[in-house]
C-alpha cells in the first residue's frame, strides 16, 4: 500500500455524468478518473480508483494522496447537501484509517479548485470529520 499523507479535496468543474466524465479524461490520455472517489450531486459515491494505485489530479502531490472530486462546478454552484453530508462520511471513515491533513486542490497548486462554495464547506468539515 502506499503511504497516504493528505487528503485532496476537488470539483470537476463541469456538470456531467461519470460516464462523460470518464470519456473525457481517457481523450485527454489518463487511463480512467483520475480520482479515487467521485461524490454525485445526488450524493452517490463512487470509487473509481483504488487507493493501492496513485491518483492524477494534483501535480506534485499524487503519490501520496487521496483525490476525492465533488461532481459540478463549485465555482459557479454550492455543492448539494447530498454532496455535503456524502464527503463528510467518506473523510470521517477515511481519517480513522490514515490520520492525515484534508486539503483543497488549491491549498497545494495555484487553481480556483475545489471551488468558492466548497472552500467554506471543507474548511468545516476538515476539522469536525475526525
Amino acid at each position: 500500500m502506499r503511504k497516504i499523507a493528505k487528503i485532496i479535496v476537488h470539483h470537476t468543474a463541469v456538470d456531467t455524468s461519470l460516464e462523460k466524465l470518464r470519456a473525457s479524461v481517457q481523450r485527454r490520455g489518463y487511463s480512467d478518473i483520475p480520482y479515487h472517489y467521485i461524490v454525485d450531486t445526488d450524493g452517490t459515491l463512487h470509487a473509481t480508483r483504488p487507493l493501492e494505485r496513485m491518483g492524477a489530479h494534483c501535480r506534485g502531490h499524487n503519490a501520496d494522496s487521496i483525490g476525492i472530486a465533488l461532481m459540478g462546478n463549485l465555482d459557479r454552484d454550492p455543492p448539494t447537501e447530498a454532496q455535503i453530508a456524502t464527503l463528510t462520511r467518506l473523510i470521517a471513515s477515511l481519517r480513522k484509517k490514515y490520520p492525515v491533513p484534508v486539503l483543497g486542490h488549491g491549498d497545494l497548486r495555484p487553481t480556483a479548485c475545489p471551488g468558492r462554495y466548497l472552500r467554506p464547506v471543507l474548511d468545516a468539515i476538515r476539522y469536525t470529520a475526525k
